[in-house]
C-alpha cells in the first residue's frame, strides 16, 4: 500500500502476487522497485500504483535488498545466495558477473557517490566494492605486480587486442 501521509489514508494499492521482501523508490522519478521471494524485481508507478512492463529476474533466490544509484540508471540487488548483482536499467541486463558477498540474506546499498557499494551479512561480515572501472587497472597492477601474459590476455580478454596496462606505456 502507498499511504498519503497528510490524509493518513491509503492512496494506492499495489497488487503483487509474491511476498515482497524489499522495496525502494528511485531517486529521480516516481518509480518503485520491489524485490520478491521468487527472485524477481518488478517496477511500479508510485502515482498510479500500476505495474510497469520492466522486470528483472535471474538467480540468487529471494531478493533481500535493492538500491538505486544516484542517477536511477543502475540498480543493485542481493539475494539468498549472498551475491551482489548490478543491473543496467537502460537495457535490463546484468553488468558483469555477480560480485561475491557473504552467506545468507545480505543487504547492500550504493554509497552516495554511486561508485561504491557496501553490503552487510547476518554473520557480521561487511564488504565494500569499488565499482569505478578507472580504479580497477591500478588495483590489478598493484596486486599482480606485472602485466598479463599474452596467453592470460587471450583467456580473459579475447575480444581485445593485447596491450600492456601496467607500468610505463600502460
Amino acid at each position: 500500500m502507498i499511504w498519503d501521509v497528510e490524509r493518513r489514508a491509503v492512496a494506492r494499492r499495489i497488487d503483487h502476487h509474491e511476498a515482497i521482501y524489499t522495496l525502494r523508490f528511485a531517486p529521480h522519478n516516481s518509480t518503485i522497485a520491489t524485490g520478491d521471494n521468487s527472485g524477481n524485481v518488478d517496477f511500479w508507478n508510485a502515482v498510479s500504483g500500476r505495474r510497469l512492463p520492466q522486470t528483472l529476474g535471474g538467480g540468487g533466490g529471494a531478493v533481500s535488498s535493492l538500491s538505486f544509484d544516484p542517477t536511477s540508471h543502475r540498480l543493485l540487488t542481493t539475494g539468498e545466495d549472498g551475491n551482489i548483482r548490478l543491473w543496467d536499467l537502460t537495457d535490463d541486463k546484468l553488468i558483469g558477473a555477480p560480485l561475491p558477498g557473504g552467506s545468507g540474506l545480505g543487504r547492500a546499498v550504493f554509497y552516495p557517490d554511486g561508485r561504491h557499494v557496501i553490503a552487510v551479512y547476518p554473520s557480521g561480515a561487511g564488504i565494500v566494492w569499488n565499482l569505478d572501472p578507472s580504479s580497477w587497472r591500478s588495483q590489478a597492477c598493484r596486486v599482480a605486480r606485472r602485466n598479463l601474459t599474452r596467453a592470460e590476455w587471450r583467456d580473459f580478454l579475447p575480444q581485445q587486442p593485447y596491450r600492456r596496462v601496467c607500468g610505463p606505456g600502460g
